[in-house]
Parts: structure tokens; sequence; C-alpha cells
């Protein structure tokens, strides 16, 4: 009976010993997580956590718009990872690519007008912002820049449009090309009807352009930058010069 006893006794010991060993390393693997929790809860703390619970806020570090979201619900994320792509419209880049038979007549300052088909023939003017030292070898174009201000944030990423710009030599103004008009009876070639002297009368003004793009034309001669021109009716206008009606270039 002794020896049974004894094995018996020794046999339970082990097992104690086993299940106070595991009991060691649970509690040690439970301060383990309690610390990388905590740690956890202090970064959140740092970057902005709101309120408690699953809830986090995230704060974006400029202001601006969500162009594109990349987080979904329950999804786990790591620090490296980009949830959501933030942009300042307040003021935005056009980028347009000029020709090279035309890149010779570009230099920064030079006037500009923007046409946007997209917001209904919507113009946008401002200087020429930057001009790139050499020709893009893909497409054999002259990149250019213009910075223009967007208040209202009308203007948007990934719009298209027309970039007129004035060339060196070209003070003009610019003028829709609808508007500018050939009478069969004039001698002064292409015309502009602008506002005359005395009110609700019209004259017609020879136009040298000095260069189009898009819907607008820039005009060398004849039509300053600021002037008035008759932006409605000017095909009457140019009949009533044909007929002669006129009298002098004027109609009332």
């Amino acid at each position: 009976m002794w020896p049974r006893r004894t094995s018996a006794g020794e046999e339970l010991q082990r097992e104690g010993i086993g299940a106070e060993r595991q009991f060691l390393e649970a509690q040690a693997e439970l301060r383990r997580a309690q610390a990388e929790q905590s740690a956890a809860e202090r970064a959140l703390e740092v970057y902005g956590r709101g309120g408690s619970g699953s809830e986090v806020t995230i704060k974006s570090p400029i202001a601006g718009r969500v162009i594109s979201r990349h987080a979904t619900v329950g999804e786990v994320v790591a620090p490296s990872d980009v949830l959501f792509e933030i942009v300042d419209i307040s003021r935005v880049w056009v980028v347009g690519r000029v020709y090279q038979q035309n890149a010779g007549a570009i230099h920064e300052g030079a006037s500009t007008v923007l046409t946007l088909q997209a917001l209904s023939g919507r113009t946008f003017t401002a200087p020429l912002d930057y001009v790139a030292p050499s020709l893009d070898e893909r497409t054999r174009t002259l990149p250019v820049r213009v910075v223009l201000d967007n208040p209202d944030g009308v203007l948007r990423p990934g719009l298209f449009g027309t970039l007129s710009i004035s060339p060196a030599g070209a003070t003009g103004g610019n003028v829709p090309s609808r508007l500018l008009e050939r009478p069969a009876t004039a001698r002064r070639g292409t015309v502009v009807f602008v506002p005359a002297e005395e009110e609700g009368e019209f004259r017609a003004v020879s136009v040298t352009v000095a260069s189009r793009g898009g819907d607008l034309v820039r005009s060398r001669s004849g039509l300053a930058a600021g002037d008035r021109y008759v932006a409605e009716g000017a095909f009457v206008l140019k009949s009533e010069l044909s007929r002669g009606e006129l009298g002098e270039g004027h109609a009332h």
C-alpha cells in the first residue's frame, strides 16, 4: 500500500505544479495584453479619439474636401494605410499644354483666359504663373500653369477646358469668336460692334486677330483689354452695315 500512496502523491504534486505554472503564464499574458491596451488607448487619445466605445474621430491636418475614400466599416487598418484623400480647392492649378509651334511666343505673366464648357462657357482670367523650360518629349508640347482663386468651389479637379494665352506682343482684349463679323460691303475686314459715344448707338471697329483659343480670340489691334462690345444682336448690326444703313459705321 505505501508505494501506491507515494506514487499517487507524487502524481498529484506534479499536477499541482503544472497547474500553477499555467496560472502564472496566464497572468503574465494578461498583464502584457493590458499593457498593450493601455498603450493603444493613450495613442488614441493623442490622435484625438472622441467619446468612448468603438468610435474614433480622425482629424484632417488641412481644410478641404474629401475627394476619395478608401476606408470601409469594419476594416482593420494600419498607420500606413490611406483612409481618405483631402484637397484644398480654395486655389487651384490649371495645367495646360502649348503646341511647339507657338511655344516661342509664350512667357510667364502673359494674360490668359480659361473657358469651361462644363460651366456653360464660363471664363476665368489670370496671368500665366509658370512656363516649363523644355517641351514634353512624349507630346512635344510645352507645359504651362495658371493659378486661380476658387472661393465658390466651382473649379474642381479633373475638369477640362480651353486656355487662351496672349502671345508676346499682343496687348488687345479677348472677345468671343462668334461676335467677329465680316460685312459684305465693309472695307474694314473683320469687325466687332461696340457702343458709340451717344447712348443707343453702335459702331463697327476693325479688329486684327492675334491669336485664337477655343471660343475666344485675342485682338492685336482695334479692341483693348477692358473695352465694351456688343454681345447680343451683332448679326442684326452686320445686316444694317451691309445694307449701308449704319451711315459711317453707326447704328441705332
